[in-house]
């Protein structure tokens, strides 16, 4: 699609966006400034969440959503097949404001406001620096694209919000900046869980117990498998896809912490151990992947 629109900063191959001399990277905030820190290689999830592109590129995708298929006089896309993305599929919501449901087609966010046009939009935002938003009202031919190189903290959805509001009704009907800042205010909103503040040293904490009562494979159905092992005098875990192994620090009894890295980091998370009657582990939970209740792990008899 890409070459037919005329979409020339736009790839799905991060080499692409990396050779490209201007870019924008991704920033975080570090005590108080906004800083590029990270740089996150999407390539194993691109069509999901791989595409570089610039604001001129994405209005021209805008144009062919908006003329159901059509750009330049040509039909790129069945209209039939965009008009599928944009039917209801599952309820989500309701709207806090209008009470109005709001429903999931295929990758939009579908509603319809009180005069009763459909309304399109969605987000896209990693914790390493990236937030953007889309969002489309058909039947006025009317759209936006916002793109920021930023930790989502809601900008990019308040300025969608605010230009529609000022486009559809000469004012806005919201002051949309502390309604997003308030949402994206809560991590689970960006898929990321920051649990206890383990920054704050245990008041009196107690020893742990000995190392191999932790050691050992643990498994979920959700995650897969992780190891605790010894490493250096020490523990450690051992996880993810393309395993990594980060040392953890004892905090209060069967409580560990370690230094989360990469797309969800936290910063410090809980490692918490269940101790049964023989005094080894049967079970832990990671705090950080538990996002939706996915971060127990239980031991693997025998290992």
């Amino acid at each position: 699609m890409y070459k037919p629109l005329g979409m020339a900063s736009t790839s799905s191959r991060y080499t692409d966006f990396i050779a490209r001399p201007n870019k924008a990277l991704g920033h975080v905030l570090v005590d108080g400034f906004w800083v590029q820190k990270f740089n996150r290689d999407p390539g194993t999830e691109s069509p999901a969440a791989g595409v570089s592109s610039s604001v001129n590129d994405l209005a021209k995708w805008i144009r062919l959503e908006l003329a159901n298929g059509r750009f330049d006089g040509k039909q790129i896309v069945d209209a039939s097949a965009l008009g599928e993305t944009r039917r209801p599929h599952m309820l989500t919501s309701y709207n806090p404001f209008t009470k109005l449901p709001g429903f999931y087609g295929l990758g939009w966010n579908v509603s319809f406001d009180d005069h009763g046009r459909l309304r399109l939009n969605h987000s896209g935002a990693f914790a390493l620096g990236a937030a953007t938003h889309v969002n489309l009202v058909p039947d006025e031919q009317l759209g936006i694209v916002v793109l920021t190189n930023a930790y989502p903290i809601g900008l990019a959805e308040a300025l969608g919000f605010t230009f529609m509001d000022l486009a559809l009704y000469g004012k806005t009907t919201q002051d949309w900046f502390p309604v997003f800042r308030k949402l994206f205010s809560v991590p689970a909103a960006i898929g990321v869980v920051k649990g206890f503040d383990y920054s704050k040293p245990a008041v009196t904490p107690s020893p742990p117990s000995q190392n191999s009562a932790y050691l050992g494979t643990y498994a979920n159905e959700f995650f897969g498998e992780l190891s605790i092992i010894e490493k250096d005098g020490t523990l450690a875990i051992v996880e993810g896809p393309q395993p990594k192994t980060f040392r953890i620090n004892h905090y209060e009894r069967d409580t560990f912490t370690y230094e989360t890295e990469g797309e969800n980091a936290v910063g410090a998370s809980g490692i918490i151990f269940a101790l049964g009657p023989d005094g080894k582990a049967t079970q832990v939970l990671v705090e950080n992947l538990d996002v939706r209740g996915e971060g127990t792990f239980r031991r693997v008899p025998g290992r």
